[in-house]
């Protein structure tokens, strides 16, 4: 198992031959992300991370938090459709 504490620290257990590795920078792909965003924007390329994926991200995070949708009840996969509909993005 590996442990990764806050991008700075990676610790191994029961990984023969690692036991532990400090980084020096945190990397988290922030910079990398927008590099790719800034490149696509400039060059009419495709967005580094697709609405769907990220609309998907959302929904989850809010239902996990336990959000609520406008009718008081949790969100279901049928609102999240309706919701990325309105963007043009494609729905499964």
């Amino acid at each position: 198992m590996l442990q990764l504490d806050n991008f700075r620290k990676l610790k191994g257990f029961g990984w023969p031959g690692f036991k532990a590795m400090n980084l020096r920078r945190q990397d988290k792909g922030q910079r990398a992300c927008a590099a790719a965003f800034l490149d696509a924007v400039a060059k009419g390329g495709a967005a580094p991370i697709e609405v769907k994926e990220i609309f998907e991200v959302a929904r989850v995070s809010i239902n996990v938090a336990g959000g609520q949708s406008g009718s008081g009840n949790p969100l279901q996969q049928d609102e999240s459709k309706s919701i990325l509909s309105h963007t043009g993005a494609e729905v499964e």
